[in-house]
């Protein structure tokens, strides 16, 4: 039999196929840890109720496609196999990598249980608190038939090292594509569209149709319109006046501000984030600061990650601009739960940067993410 209650030894044979493993109460995600720690497998559920399910007694298997069936068994579900990540729970079926990077609306209402969807993924702080969490992540944003990109994080839960693993390794390289009829700082994406979206429901298993604005004014819907490739330009012609952004109390509950400037290759930031109720930790205090980096200082980069984890763990929101060619931000959450949203945003190192880039005509459709690196 694939799955024996009888007790027996633990064994791990290097060179064999097989498997024996004995659970005391883990959950299941604590049990798929294992099996893709054993075979190189990204194992993920439909719900965070799956993940959570107790198991008892020894589990063995003859080869990876035993042990996955043995998973199946005791959640009750079959599954889904894309590379090495495999996806159990309702919705499976329907589960799909999307060629083009588009979603219609009947195919998000099929999905809309599943974890990962056209690129998408939300990932529950327990289910990956035994994991190598950075191996985890770079398997969800390296396969090139996933066309869109953006990693939501619920980090309760989650080790402060795992997390550190997360800022310092994952990339998440992200395009726009699409008609803007503004030029206003088209590569940054709206603080509180996303923000809000995490205040709403963070127990929601993914992220579907979820409408995200331009500070331009500009708004797209992830699943929606016709790609158009259009390469990312920030032009140094765009006056300060033009970037300067800030958000208010009633909007994020406390007041950020963001003062971005092109000084030749570099880009300026400056932030500043005042006294919050809405984060504990931020009460009665200002945080303030400058960055810059100029392009291909990768080694400022990975210590301005590292930085941002430091900041982040005190609970403090941070946002970072890395030159002209990246951006990443993360923020951290009230409440009991942690929320870390981390994207970067990759200049197309093909175009001409002297050259304004040319601007599609508008039909109308709406703005969509797609993979940088085809």
């Amino acid at each position: 039999m694939l799955f024996a209650l009888h007790l027996r030894s633990v064994i791990f044979a290097a060179d064999a196929p097989s498997f024996a493993f004995e659970s005391r109460g883990l959950s299941l995600s604590d049990v798929a840890g294992v099996v893709g720690k054993r075979y190189g497998l990204s194992i993920f559920f439909a719900t965070p109720e799956m993940a959570a399910r107790p198991v008892h007694g020894n589990l063995s298997a003859d080869s990876e496609d035993d042990a996955l069936r043995v998973l199946g068994f005791l959640a009750g579900t079959d599954y889904r196999r894309q590379g090495s990540v495999i996806l159990y729970g309702v919705g499976v079926q329907s589960w799909q990598a999307v060629p083009s990077g588009l979603l219609t609306q009947e195919q998000v209402s099929r999905m809309e249980n599943a974890s990962i969807v056209g690129g998408y993924a939300l990932v529950k702080g327990d289910e990956i608190t035994q994991r190598n969490f950075s191996d985890v992540v770079e398997r969800l944003v390296s396969r090139r038939s996933v066309v869109a990109k953006l990693l939501v994080v619920d980090t309760s839960g989650v080790r402060a090292d795992a997390l550190a693993d997360l800022l310092n390794h994952a990339r998440v390289d992200v395009s726009l594509s699409g008609p803007v009829q503004s030029p206003s700082f088209d590569v940054v994406l709206d603080f509180k569209s996303i923000l809000n979206f995490l205040k709403t429901d963070t127990s929601s298993s993914v992220l579907i149709n979820q409408e995200v604005r331009l500070m331009s004014g500009e708004s797209f819907n992830t699943y929606n319109g016709r790609v158009r490739e259009r390469p990312i330009y920030v032009r140094p012609e765009y006056s300060e006046s033009d970037l300067v952004t800030s958000y208010d109390k009633t909007q994020l509950g406390f007041t950020f501000k963001i003062d971005p400037v092109c000084l030749g290759d570099e880009w300026l930031f400056r932030y500043h984030i005042e006294d919050s109720d809405y984060i504990e930790e931020l009460r009665r205090t200002s945080f303030s600061g400058v960055e810059r980096i100029r392009e291909g200082e990768r080694k400022q980069l990975v210590s301005l990650r590292r930085n941002m984890e430091m900041k982040v763990s005190r609970g403090v929101p941070v946002l970072r601009a890395i030159s002209k060619r990246a951006f990443t931000w993360a923020t951290v959450s009230s409440e009991s739960r942690s929320i870390v949203v981390f994207m970067e945003i990759i200049k197309d190192e093909t175009a001409d940067a002297g050259r304004a880039p040319a601007r599609p005509a508008s039909d109308g459709s709406s703005l969509t993410l797609f993979n940088n690196k085809q």
